[in-house]
């Protein structure tokens, strides 16, 4: 078989997998059928000679999943970033302070591909952005070719195009999906401009950095943290003298530049986010009768001081280099230390799990299992990444993981531009999960050693994954009873019937005085309204006749699954039936379709 000839079977086989998604809205026993066809392209993949191609048609194609398989936005952080594309299709500007949402990448993007295929704006939110996201897979694909091989970057592409905290967010159509690029782009160009020095590098490193601010900002955070500690340790552990004042130089300059930028917009644009981050600095640091800003300059000058350490005192290296010396000679004691650090975090995180104190959402048991399997495979992985060239990828992959630990164990509570109370960790691994892919394609490059051995073994664990991301109702099509393994309480949750879509659309259409609210999904839904004449609020408080607010949205759904306070620190709680009564007694009907019923407080007036 030839090269082309390969090719095409891979676009068909995704474009038959795209088709039985879409039908399967009708029929949802169809869906486990598409997972065949996408199993062929991944198989066609590892086949290709040029599997550039067959990688970014497979990855279109699983992040665009949940756009076959629904025909509305799912979830609930779509919606939210769907209000910031209506504000700007309705003022018709794409200036940044026309909008609430300071972080005009997605607004722009969406609104600009809206006007230019002349297509609906939720389409164009669905398809486009789940699509510039899929780049992040290539762009892995890219960085593992040039640190590693191009059979271990295939594999890691795959493994992380099916990875639970890649997909689940791609897959939306939400800022996570357009901040992961620019980061890994960051990520990528600012460290080749250290190791090359070159002005061309430096100024591409500055325009992926700018767009990352632009795009999301938890991403840029992350970059802020993740790039100096990778780069400062490869200066202590492999630089010569004579490349140690160059690249600290490069470094300073890079991360100087991040800072100025992204707090100048902050500070302007985004001056929640400033406020939290100045809070974060202050419980941070002991300093707390000193400003933040000031802390945060002091923090740089301090980074400086350490970057050029090494050139002018070469002695402080040597302990270090020596530790690294003996630890690659001992690499199992990476992987002992690595399984147990790995096992202890899926213990806590499950723990967690169970008791609420993250998600308010219980992910189902194959989740974890997906997880373990993957850091199994990264732990195998790991002596290949103890030489110079592969070591940052190993930093990269520390960072996360070490700020994830933190978080977990609350050792410092309450940090919000990482993690609190409102935050989901699959948010916080998406920045975690590339570098892990790539060490887990290595341990599987590792276990199968001939081409044949390879081919299988990754089409059944990108298979495997596939499935336990979206194990119910999407890729299953259906959902499975409560005490069963595949049990996926995101069935619920993560699709919007057209029923509740009709009230929400029906309210924007009333003349109304008062605010209306719901559970935190369909409330989401109702966003958009915000950017006509009504107003939608975040709930604070449990349906009630006597509420703050004046219109109430109730679907059927809410009666098995509901979350209004509890968010993600408690167990939510569905609507009782003598909230049901009450509500039912004490308002007034305005709209009932047999699904989702619009109440109004008695006491509320209507024009």
């Amino acid at each position: 078989m030839n090269d082309r000839t390969t090719l095409l079977l891979c676009f068909a086989s995704c474009i038959a997998a795209a088709l039985i998604l879409l039908l399967s809205r009708a029929y949802p026993s169809l869906a486990p059928i598409s997972l065949i066809f996408i199993g062929l392209a991944v198989w066609f993949c590892t086949n290709s000679q040029r599997p550039g191609f067959c990688l970014v048609t497979v990855a279109a194609t699983t992040t665009l999943v949940l756009v076959f398989r629904f025909p509305y936005l799912t979830w609930g952080d779509p919606w939210q970033d769907y209000e910031s594309v209506w504000e700007v299709i309705v003022q018709g500007s794409t200036a940044a302070a026309g909008y609430r949402l300071q972080q005009p990448v997605f607004p722009v993007i969406v609104s600009a591909f809206s006007g230019f295929l002349s297509i609906h704006p939720m389409l164009a939110q669905k398809m486009i952005v789940p699509l510039v996201g899929s780049l992040s897979v290539s762009i892995l694909y890219f960085i593992g070719r040039e640190y590693t091989d191009r059979t271990t970057a295939l594999t890691a592409s795959l493994i992380y195009l099916s990875s639970i905290p890649y997909l689940h967010w791609a897959s939306q159509g939400v800022r996570e999906a357009l901040g992961i690029p620019f980061f890994l782009l960051s990520i990528y160009f600012s460290h080749r401009a250290v190791r090359t020095g070159r002005v061309s590098d430096i100024l591409l490193s500055f325009c992926m950095i700018s767009g990352l601010i632009l795009a999301h900002h938890q991403s840029a955070f992350m970059f802020s943290v993740i790039f100096p500690v990778m780069t400062l340790a490869e200066i202590y552990l492999f630089r010569s003298d004579a490349r140690i004042k160059r690249e600290a130089g490069i470094i300073c300059l890079i991360l100087g530049f991040s800072l100025l930028v992204m707090l100048t917009w902050w500070r302007y644009r985004l001056s929640f986010i400033y406020i939290s981050f100045i809070h974060d600095i202050n419980k941070i640091t002991p300093f707390h009768s000193i400003p933040g800003i000031v802390q945060v300059i002091g923090l740089f000058l301090l980074f400086i001081c350490f970057a050029y350490l090494p050139s002018i005192c070469p002695g402080v290296t040597r302990p270090l280099r020596y530790l690294m010396h003996w630890v690659s000679k001992r690499v199992w004691i990476l992987q002992v230390g690595g399984f147990f650090i790995a096992i202890g975090g899926v213990v806590l995180l499950v723990t967690s799990l169970a008791g609420y104190s993250f998600l308010a959402v219980r992910y189902p048991v194959p989740m974890i299992f997906a997880g373990v399997l993957i850091l199994i495979l990264a732990l195998i992985g790991v002596p290949e990444f103890l030489t110079s060239k592969r070591f940052p990828l190993l930093l990269f992959a520390a960072v996360p993981l070490i700020l994830l630990g933190i978080g977990l164990t609350r050792a410092i509570p309450g940090i919000e531009l990482l993690w609190n109370s409102q935050i989901d960790p699959l948010r916080f691994l998406g920045y975690l999960w590339p570098p892990v892919a790539l060490m887990a394609g290595a341990g599987i490059i590792r276990l199968f050693r001939t081409d044949r051995q390879w081919q299988l073994g990754v089409t059944i664990i990108f298979l495997f994954m596939l499935t336990t991301t979206f194990p119910s109702i999407v890729m299953m099509g259906t959902s499975f009873e409560k005490g069963t393994i595949w049990y996926d309480n995101r069935s619920l949750v993560i699709s919007h019937p057209e029923t509740e879509i009709q009230a929400v659309e029906w309210f924007g259409n009333e003349k109304t005085n008062g605010i209306l609210t719901s559970d935190r999904y369909a409330f989401s839904v109702a966003r958009w309204l915000n950017t006509q004449e009504s107003s939608v609020k975040e709930p604070v408080e449990r349906p009630s006749p006597n509420s703050r607010y004046e219109y109430w949205l109730l679907t059927s759904r809410m009666d098995t699954y509901a979350n209004f306070v509890e968010w993600i620190t408690q167990v939510p709680h569905p609507v009782t039936a003598g909230e049901r009564q009450m509500m039912d007694d004490q308002s007034v009907r305005m709209y009932d379709n047999g699904d989702a019923v619009l109440y109004r407080n008695r006491g509320s007036g209507q024009n």
